[in-house]
């Protein structure tokens, strides 16, 4: 039975509904009406999980999965050239459990496994559901329903929940969940995927910037790729390809992932940062036309915080001319494109540093760096981003 005790969504339910018949009325994905609508109460899921050298991880992560208590799911496990355990530990599952497909390929990069489960899903053609999770990460046991109950009763294709970060210290705990709602329309996501992560001193648990804390339909998903070129921030690329299909979505106010911070994960892999920089900027600059200011503000602010991940990146393990020249030159791009207008100090002060000159920028960090190694000894985070 679906909304039970066990698995209630909070919200006024008469209110929610109203706003869902009032947009259906509107709206629908194409012209398609809400009669065709893609989610069924038997929706099958499709979890795609990239695999590379997570041997001390991967059990914990897979166990997380099979416990869910909505069972209809295939886990399409992707081994992409892991050098440890894993793909023995995935091949081991494999045949114990039949819904986990185990795929091996050679080193390409989360993207590229994530794109080869992407084609043999849409090749089967009978999913319903899209889910992505990294092969580190633990999904609390109600979780599917919970989105899939969200979809059903507010005839969304995207459901969004909240999560917190494992550190070697254990889980986060100062933070908060906003209530479940109803995000009723494009502007209303773009607003929450790219809302402030931090309000009055504590995270907001609902604020992220991966794909991993939430679900799409799979026609949503139709034909859509990570960009296999970028290292980083192919998440937010991929939902900006996603944007445009998107007319609302539903917020679980639940902790329904924990996500672990450590330093040699998929995501935080050594890459061509400025290959990943300039793909980052023009996309940036190519998709903030015609968005609300608060938007706008927010995607400057990205890029702001991914341009200094950079220069920290060149002052401390790739120093050379060229590549402070490079970051020069985005610097300049930057505040000719996008200004800093509605940009608040903690990011306009990053520029200041690098207007004053490379010694400054150098001292700065310097003295930043004894800070972070002494977070580091409990925790890992990424501390100069």
């Amino acid at each position: 039975m679906l909304f039970g005790n066990e698995f209630k969504i909070k919200g006024s339910d008469s209110d929610l509904e109203k706003q869902v018949r009032n947009r259906g009325s509107r709206e629908g994905m194409g012209s398609e009406s809400l009669s065709e609508f893609p989610i069924k109460n038997n929706a099958k899921f499709a979890i795609v999980l990239p695999v590379y050298n997570t041997e001390k991880y991967l059990r914990e992560t897979i166990d997380s999965l099979l416990k869910q208590t909505y069972k209809n799911f295939n886990i399409f496990a992707v081994d992409d050239g892991s050098i440890d355990a894993s793909g023995k530990i995935l091949d081991d599952y494999g045949k114990k459990d039949s819904r986990i497909i185990v795929l091996h390929k050679d080193n390409g990069g989360v993207s590229s496994a994530r794109n080869l489960a992407l084609d043999l899903i849409e090749a089967r053609g009978d999913f319903n559901i899209i889910f992505f999770m990294d092969s580190d990460d633990l999904l609390d046991e109600r979780c599917l329903q919970l989105c899939l109950d969200a979809m059903l009763r507010y005839r969304v294709e995207y459901v969004t929940f909240c999560y917190k970060r494992l550190f070697l210290s254990g889980i986060e705990q100062e933070g908060f969940c906003p209530k479940s709602h109803l995000i009723p329309s494009r502007e209303a996501i773009l607003d929450q995927f790219f809302d402030e992560e931090v309000k009055d001193g504590q995270r907001d648990f609902s604020v992220s910037r991966f794909i991993c804390d939430k679900v799409f339909s799979a026609r949503v998903c139709q034909g859509v790729r990570f960009d296999t070129t970028m290292c980083r921030a192919e998440d937010q690329k991929f939902f900006f390809e996603l944007f445009s299909r998107l007319q609302s979505g539903y917020l679980i106010s639940e902790v329904l992932l924990f996500y672990r911070m450590r330093r040699s994960s998929l995501s935080h892999k050594d890459c061509d940062y400025k290959n990943d920089l300039e793909n980052y900027f023009n996309l940036i600059l190519n998709f903030s036309n015609n968005l609300s200011c608060k938007v706008k503000y927010a995607l400057r602010k990205l890029i702001i915080r991914y341009w200094w991940s950079c220069v920290v990146q060149t002052y401390f393990y790739d120093d050379t001319v060229d590549n402070r020249e490079y970051l020069r030159k985005i610097y300049q791009k930057i505040r000719d494109n996008l200004g800093l207008s509605g940009v608040d100090y903690k990011y306009r002060k990053r520029f200041m540093y690098f207007a004053i000159g490379d010694w400054f920028v150098a001292l700065m960090l310097k003295r930043r760096v004894k800070r972070a190694l002494r977070i580091q000894r409990d925790n890992y985070c990424d501390y100069f981003e």
